[in-house]
């Protein structure tokens, strides 16, 4: 009978077979913790068969097979602490050793105390739209209170909501700030092809070009020196 044994400390995910696959978590990280013998079990007072196999419905003649072909049982758990047992013939596979890790996170985002009033839709869409166009995730928007309730008189609020108001700027993300300037530089680049045909198709040769210099500025210059009208802009 094939037998997968662990060592102590293997991190990662376990494929179990029936019945003991209905009790581990998949796609969860277990680190194995013990490997014992059932003679190591025996002579710690217990019973192996009561604990192991009888609680999930295994037979005593499941028992035997196991015991004569020198099973172990195996000690894991999982990273939240609960803990599966398993004899090392149930087990299906390793761990995905050289497999990706992977965790839920969350972003916690502290703005102080704001009135209760406030409403913070905008914020909630503004930032959920910022983390998809940076990591491809939608994430799911939560407001939470984390404080008890402080109630200002009329005149602070009306400083403390006038301070806060001079201080709002609309700030452009990255990502943003790259879309635009990616633009601009498509409408320069078709720009500049623009205004080199309108001057080889009237004839004219550039004198005194400068190709370390802006090309735009140098021929929108020469378009005017010479009388002609710059193209309109795209």
């Amino acid at each position: 009978m094939a037998q997968f044994i662990p060592d102590i400390g293997c991190t990662g995910v376990y494929v179990l077979s029936a019945p003991f696959d209905t009790i581990i978590k998949p796609s969860t990280s277990y680190i194995c913790r013990a490997v014992k013998t059932f003679n190591d079990i025996i002579g710690e007072g217990e019973d192996p068969f009561e604990l192991y196999y009888d609680t999930v419905g295994l037979t005593q003649s499941n028992y035997n097979s196991d015991a004569a072909a020198n099973a172990v049982i195996v000690s894991l758990q999982a990273g939240t602490g609960e803990w599966v047992y398993v004899p090392s013939t149930y087990i299906v596979s390793f761990p995905l050793v050289n497999g990706t890790k992977y965790h839920a996170m969350m972003l916690g985002v502290s703005i102080g105390a704001v009135p209760d009033t406030m409403d913070l839709s905008a914020v909630k869409t503004k930032i959920s739209d910022d983390v998809l166009s940076i990591i491809g995730i939608r994430p799911t928007m939560k407001e939470v209170a984390v404080s008890a309730m402080s109630v200002l008189s009329a005149e602070d609020a009306q400083r403390v909501e006038a301070a806060r108001a001079a201080r709002i700027t609309v700030v452009k993300s990255n990502a943003t700030n790259y879309q635009e300037a990616s633009a601009r530089a498509d409408r320069m680049q078709l720009r500049l092809v623009e205004m080199e045909t309108y001057i080889k198709s009237n004839r004219f040769r550039i004198e005194g070009y400068d190709a370390k210099a802006s090309r735009v500025i140098q021929l929108e210059a020469f378009i005017v020196a010479n009388g002609l009208t710059v193209p309109p802009v795209p």
